[in-house]
């Protein structure tokens, strides 16, 4: 897994990540960096709500749909700021589960944008989630690079891993 996180990172020269889910969040486990960075580098350990960032969004496209709204509801009640409605993230995971690839916003993280696929889900594994934050600034110049790295991973995992188990539907 860290292979891929250098590769990425290498690849991109933007700030990447890998994160697994812990509770109704989101954490990072590591962090890695070979180009510049706009601000500081999170810490590893860092938490977020699930449903807000890209790699989350990969987390949550393995899970029911109960499952999905359950912890949309409870990361709803802990930050009343960003609340998202389960019906509008709904169909956004339906499309992760058909590409790959996730996004967030750069309302929740002012600056940056995140992009996420998933890494490591085999039935013997604990899914998580590899990604990319990307300055907003940079972000129209970087998309395709990231997206199309994010893509390679994506379809390498599935031939390294097997095809994922959704537990959706």
């Amino acid at each position: 897994m860290l292979d891929y996180l250098d590769e990425l990172s290498d690849f991109t020269g933007e700030l990447c990540f890998i994160a697994q889910r812990n509770g109704p969040n989101l954490q990072y486990v590591i962090f890695r960096h070979f180009g510049e960075v706009d601000g500081a580098i999170p810490k590893a350990g860092l938490e977020r709500p699930l449903a807000h960032a890209a790699s989350g969004k990969v987390l949550l496209s393995f899970l029911r749909e109960d499952e999905i709204v359950g912890i949309v509801n409870r990361n709803n009640q802990f930050d009343r700021e960003f609340r998202i409605s389960p019906n509008s993230l709904l169909p956004e995971l339906d499309a992760v589960r058909s590409t790959g690839i996730a996004s967030s916003s750069p309302q929740f993280t002012p600056g940056l944008i995140g992009y996420a696929t998933w890494l490591g889900a085999s039935s013997q594994e604990t899914p998580c989630a590899i990604g990319v934050a990307v300055s907003t600034v940079r972000d129209g110049a970087k998309r395709e690079r990231v997206i199309s790295a994010l893509n390679d991973l994506h379809d390498r995992n599935t031939s390294d891993f097997g095809a994922y188990s959704v537990h959706a539907m």
